[in-house]
């Protein structure tokens, strides 16, 4: 197992690459950079106009040597394997999520690693993913042991939420972070429209839901006790404001189809774009889906 990073060039993907190498060294996970190429998208050709009909899978691992070297030095570089993948940005980094503890990105690749647009390399990434997904912005702070750590989590009770918790306690322990759990709730007024009278009841509804997670989670070997909120109002602005100042937020992807992402939104897309601090999401267990 290991994690694997995707590597364009980008100030985005350089700061993914200083991120994974870290996680690494936390994990004790050895660290794969992957380069994805093809013979109309050169990756040594990027800036220039001339096509190279003999650009080979040596090519594209000598860019990639030297992008680890700008990124990490050479001494880090020399820690992280390398991947040439002939493919479209979006297969390559799928193919190799199957077999990945955990796949990062940066947030602003040349290749739209993080686009906003539907049908990116971002999008489709996420959507296909088969293990969990960190997205790294290019003003991450690099945290030091010396820097108290916390660990953001969405809990609603899904079974992928489950997963997020357990995926950020193990990442707690070799942080020594705290890790704080948030359960939001709101009226559902558009279904209900005399719901505002009977709020309490789904802010219970919550309150149960976050209790269930504290006493269910495997708090062995953490540092700091759990640390847990209901917040009122939506799921992804309720997370984004619980990480400012955080060293991670860890969300689970429900799995929408994209026409229900399109129409109803995606708690896990918001908080990509928008939170303060690296986000890692959690994708459905397709694995052990037929």
């Amino acid at each position: 197992m290991t994690i694997y990073v995707g590597m364009d060039g980008s100030e985005g993907a350089a700061a993914a690459a200083r991120w994974a190498v870290r996680e690494g060294q936390l994990r004790q996970i050895p660290v794969t950079a992957v380069v994805a190429w093809d013979y109309l998208n050169q990756a040594a050709s990027r800036g220039h106009e001339e096509f190279d009909p003999e650009y080979s899978e040596e090519d594209a691992l000598g860019l990639l040597r030297a992008w680890l070297v700008s990124a990490v030095g050479s001494a880090a570089a020399d820690t992280v394997g390398r991947l040439s993948v002939c493919d479209l940005t979006w297969r390559a980094l799928t193919a190799v999520s199957v077999e990945a503890d955990l796949l990062v990105v940066g947030a602003r690749g040349t290749g739209g690693f993080l686009g906003l647009r539907i049908g990116s390399v971002s999008e489709r990434v996420l959507e296909h993913a088969s293990c969990p997904v960190a997205v790294i912005h290019v003003d991450t702070r690099q945290q030091g042991a010396s820097v108290a750590e916390r660990i953001v989590v969405g809990v609603d009770g899904s079974a992928t939420s489950s997963r997020a918790l357990a995926w950020a306690l193990d990442e707690a322990r070799a942080r020594q972070a705290q890790v704080h759990l948030v359960s939001a709730w709101s009226v559902p007024i558009m279904v209900y429209p005399g719901a505002m009278e009977g709020a309490n009841i789904f802010e219970g509804a919550a309150t149960e839901v976050l209790h269930a997670a504290v006493r269910d989670a495997d708090v062995h070997g953490l540092t700091h006790p759990i640390k847990s909120e209901t917040v009122a109002g939506g799921a992804a602005s309720a997370l984004i404001d619980a990480a400012n100042d955080a060293t991670l937020l860890v969300v689970g992807s429900r799995g929408l189809s994209r026409a229900r992402e399109l129409v109803f939104g995606s708690v896990s897309r918001q908080v990509v774009h928008h939170a303060p601090c690296p986000v890692v999401v959690i994708q459905p267990d397709r694995r052990d889906t037929p």
